[in-house]
Formats: structure tokens, sequence, C-alpha cells
């Protein structure tokens, strides 16, 4: 099972985000190789599985993850989670992106039209 973590960010809107990431005001992603093994290291963790995000507001598709906060971001490092830059991340996006036995692809804003904000 791999898991990867990205580095911490700054929170893009600290106001909305839920408590637990609003003091430190940074936060980063949990991804794995499929949704599954995403799943067990996210049980691992003690992720609720309700904080699972697959989807976006506009109920599009967007790559499996879990946010994380920079103290469970530790502790997923100290189970074995790799640490990843941006490059791997945007591999993992491109892989995610790819259909899967009749899957929806998650869709590239790129070719969609769409701008990030």
């Amino acid at each position: 099972m791999t898991a990867y973590v990205d580095p911490l960010m700054p929170l893009c809107n600290p106001a909305t985000a839920p408590a637990c990431f609003r003091e430190s005001g940074l936060a980063c992603h949990l991804f794995a190789d499929t949704v599954q093994e995403l799943h067990g290291f996210a049980a691992r963790l003690g992720l609720d599985r309700a904080w699972f995000q697959d989807r976006n507001r506009s109920k599009q598709r967007v790559t499996p993850h879990y946010d994380l906060t920079p103290g469970m971001r530790e502790r997923a490092v100290g189970l074995g989670a790799r640490e990843i830059g941006y490059k791997e991340v945007v591999d993992l996006i491109r892989k995610y992106r790819e259909p899967k036995d009749n899957d929806e692809p998650i869709p590239d804003e790129k070719k969609a039209g769409k701008k990030r904000k």
C-alpha cells in the first residue's frame, strides 16, 4: 500500500475552513495509488470516511484525497506515507484522469476551457 502526502500549503480561505485547519492555517492532501489504498491508509490514521473528497462543490470529479492538518501529515509520514512534490502530485492527478473500466474520467480543466481561480 502506497500513500502520499504533498507539501503543506496556506489555506485559500481560512475563514471557511474547519476549525482544526484554522489554528495553523496550513493543510496538505493524502493520496494513494488506488481509492481502496487511500481509504485503508486513512482508516489507519483514524480519519473519518466522511472527510474523503472526490467531488468539488459543483459535483465534478476531482482526484480522490483527504485533507490533512500539519499534525496529521506528520502522523501519516510516520506510518509510511511518502512525501512527494508537486510534479509527482501532477502525475497522480493525470493517472486518476484516465478512465478505468467504463468509469467517468476526471475532467481536465485546460481541455474544458476552465480557468483556476
